[in-house]
């Protein structure tokens, strides 16, 4: 739901619509949240996320209005996190633990080394 009045000031009669970009952007309620940006793990239809990673596991969180990945399949961890920690719904994917490293549990965040 955008404002579209000239003024910027809110005006009932000047709020239009808009369809989320499919493939760039998804809504979980469009009553509540405005479109969000697609995470780089996952393909957006505009009004939801399909995983790029066969098994990994999505679920929206209705009260941020975005899509959170609980876990990914072995051989994958998990990332969802800036370089400072802090949560990024825009960076989660699953990625390929790197050669010689391998993640086993099923929530893993970081790639141990193989045993």
């Amino acid at each position: 739901l955008l404002n579209t009045s000239s003024s910027g000031e809110f005006s009932h009669d000047a709020q239009t619509c808009r369809q989320c970009v499919v493939g760039l952007e998804f809504i979980i309620d469009p009553n509540r949240h405005s479109c969000q940006s697609c995470p780089v793990g996952g393909t957006c239809t505009g009004v939801g996320l399909v995983p790029k990673v066969e098994g990994s596991v999505w679920k929206a969180d209705y009260d941020l209005g975005v899509y959170r990945l609980m876990t990914c399949p072995t051989g994958y961890r998990v990332l969802n996190t800036t370089s400072d920690g802090s949560f990024s719904p825009a960076l989660q994917e699953c990625a390929f633990c790197p050669p010689g490293r391998e993640c086993t549990t099923r929530v893993c965040e970081d790639c141990q080394l193989c045993l």
